[in-house]
């Protein structure tokens, strides 16, 4: 049997280093992860000034969609502006070495994680119109003009029988995507690094979000941009833009839809 006067020497009595050391014996906290630009600003300013231009380009004809045109002519070169800024930032991305889900998101592991993006891409996106439903009413209600002439561009962009509602869904589900992985993605994390604030990155990509769409009119430009903050927030949240896409998407093909349906039944 043991000598009891031995239990009580400690570990050094037999041998062994009860020496800690200290970076283990003190818990260090967890470091905050900084928020790291994913391309260089260079990229960043380019891609900006290639798009205010569009928008200006964009504003300065806006009378033009005022007349119906056919889908090909109205879509078409909207898809293929937007899937070249997608490219535009990819190369970007791809100078740095960032893969693409580093701004997408992981993916699903489950189906489960499927279906729980779904149900908060609906939740938002209702939240989402009710916000912009009292804002509508609040601001255009009082702007007679500006209400009057955002009607005039909307139902000119109207999509109109079966190939211009085709077309008009694949815009949408293009919109979705590439507006997403460029605005709240991209911009949003460059902004986000530059100001050293996810508020701030969410706010800045909005006011881009905003400026390109003024050829709908200031105040639905402006309402616009509050639309693409709660988007910015729902990716700084959720830290991926699924739910974004799916919300944005919809939104769009239900908004076209629906003032098509709207059009059809004031030309009747």
């Amino acid at each position: 049997m043991d000598d009891p006067s031995n239990l009580s020497q400690g570990p050094d009595h037999l041998g062994v280093n009860a020496a800690v050391p200290e970076e283990v014996a003190i818990a260090q906290p967890p470091r905050p992860t900084k928020l790291a630009p994913v391309a260089s600003y260079l990229h960043t300013t380019a891609t900006v000034l290639i798009m205010m231009g569009v928008a200006f380009m964009s504003w300065k004809s806006a009378k033009q969609f005022e007349q119906p045109h056919s889908p090909l002519a109205t879509y078409l070169p909207t898809m293929i502006w937007l899937w070249l800024l997608f490219t535009f930032v990819f190369v970007g991305l791809r100078r740095r070495n960032v893969p693409l889900r580093e701004i997408f998101g992981a993916s699903w592991k489950t189906f489960d994680d499927f279906i729980m993006d779904v149900v908060i891409a609906i939740a938002f996106w209702f939240v989402a119109v009710l916000v912009l439903g009292v804002l509508g009413v609040a601001f255009l209600g009082s702007q007679r003009q500006n209400m009057q002439d955002a009607t005039k561009v909307l139902q000119g962009l109207a999509p109109h029988g079966a190939l211009g509602i085709s077309m008009w869904i694949i815009l949408s589900l293009t919109a979705g995507v590439c507006e997403e992985f460029v605005f709240r993605g991209y911009l949003q994390r460059q902004f986000s690094a530059l100001t050293s604030s996810v508020v701030g990155g969410v706010i800045l990509s909005a006011m881009v979000f905003a400026l390109g769409h003024l050829y709908e009119g200031g105040a639905k430009a402006a309402l616009i941009g509050v639309f693409g903050a709660m988007f910015g927030a729902l990716a700084a949240w959720k830290k991926n833009l699924r739910p974004g896409i799916m919300a944005h998407a919809w939104h769009d093909i239900f908004s076209g839809l629906l003032l098509s349906a709207i059009t059809t039944h004031l030309h009747k």
